[in-house]
């Protein structure tokens, strides 16, 4: 991410480009879900999972909500 904080387009698509990225976005889009929930609605492993997120919170594409 660009040392001003928000985002840059070129960051945006090139996550947007990751298969598991774009399901772990579907997934979520239905509602709250835990890592081992996504990593078996998304068949993908945990440390895959946390990656992608932590990746795409850091891009503002998705927020951890603590329940």
């Amino acid at each position: 991410m660009q040392h001003g904080g928000s985002p840059n387009s070129a960051e945006i698509f090139q996550i947007l480009a990751d298969e598991y990225a774009r399901k772990i976005l579907v997934a979520a889009d239905q509602g709250s879900m835990t890592a081992r929930a996504l990593s078996e609605e998304c068949d993908a492993s945990l440390t895959t999972i946390y990656r992608r997120v932590s990746t795409l919170q850091d891009l503002e594409l998705i927020e951890e909500r603590n329940t």
